[in-house]
């Protein structure tokens, strides 16, 4: 936990290597395919209306 803009998100995104990112459909900020940080790197990920939807 901490302020935002204290470097949560791209200190979680550094540590994870094999995970499947999912954020909801209405979440288009940034990307629609990626989750974005605020100082905007970005990673991969599936942008879903139904988590049920999603099939590994």
């Amino acid at each position: 936990m901490g302020p935002m803009f204290a470097g949560k998100t791209p200190a979680l995104l550094r540590r994870i290597k094999n995970v499947a990112m999912i954020k909801p459909g209405k979440d288009t900020r940034y990307a629609n395919d990626s989750v974005v940080t605020h100082d905007r790197v970005k990673f991969p990920c599936w942008a879903l209306s139904d988590l049920s939807s999603f099939r590994v």
